[in-house]
């Protein structure tokens, strides 16, 4: 069968097919699949789907395919299923495994490892003239083989930048967002997974940061009385449950100290 928007055809059968070519079992047949030894298309039957509208929702074997990664070796398996020693699923099979294979918990782009692992955060620069400080702040895409956030257009990253003040809050706040942008037939911007899915007609803005690209932001902040240090911090947004709600998850922070006057 044929999934609709997918490359891949998928034929559900009784033969369990795998990367190993000297591996039996008692319970079922199997197979050697070069698909599974060296292929990240193999991870395009979840990750790449265009809908009804001919929009592509999901495309991060496309994003990975156009990224320098491939012509290096790094497949999407090598980042998001690590090797680990493997464990059979009956002792009778024969208990511990003797070799390495890749982790199935397929973490993916919203766990925080992954996001400190693909990304750096730093403050380049920090001048202060009267009550205002100047900050230039670089965020770079260090590890991930597609933009960042990847995945659903219902995904951000937040660069915050704001002042600690004596009460540890973080005032006169100054964000950008990166993210892809899906609109709906009459031009509005979709953020739901079911709206992404069932309604995306047009591809917006997409200012997500690419694979190795490094993105300099310059900010301008007032200096309130007793302010402690300027802060960096990166988070993760995800609208797919509900706009009005969306679940935030702190990646890192950073801050530089202001000298007192």
């Amino acid at each position: 069968m044929e999934q609709q928007g997918n490359p891949l055809v998928i034929e559900p059968g009784p033969i369990k097919r795998g990367p190993f070519t000297y591996t039996e079992s008692p319970w079922h047949e199997t197979a050697f699949s070069s698909l599974h030894r060296t292929g990240p298309l193999l991870c395009a039957a979840c990750h790449e789907h265009r809908n009804g509208h001919g929009i592509a929702v999901l495309e991060s074997w496309s994003e990975w395919k156009r990224g320098p990664y491939p012509a290096r070796g790094v497949s999407c398996q090598d980042c998001h299923m690590a090797l680990v020693p493997g464990t059979t699923a009956e002792k009778a099979v024969g208990g511990q495994s003797q070799r390495l294979v890749n982790l199935h918990r397929i973490v993916g782009g919203s766990s925080r490892s992954q996001l400190n692992r693909g990304l750096e955060l730093s403050i380049d620069s920090l001048s202060r003239t009267g009550g205002t400080a100047s900050v230039q702040v670089t965020v770079k895409n260090v590890a991930a083989g597609h933009p960042i956030p990847g995945g659903l257009a219902s995904k951000s990253l937040v660069l915050a930048v704001g002042v600690e003040t004596s009460s540890a809050g973080l005032a006169h706040r100054q964000e950008r967002v990166y993210r892809r942008e899906l609109k709906d037939a009459q031009g509005r911007v979709l953020a739901t997974a079911s709206d992404l899915f069932l309604r995306a007609a047009a591809v917006g803005r997409d200012n997500r940061i690419k694979p190795e690209e490094a993105r300099t932001e310059r900010f301008s902040l007032p200096i309130p009385e007793g302010a402690r240090a300027v802060v960096a911090r990166l988070e993760y947004r995800d609208t797919s449950e509900r706009v009005d709600a969306p679940v935030t998850s702190l990646v890192t922070e950073i801050r530089r100290n202001l000298a007192p006057r």
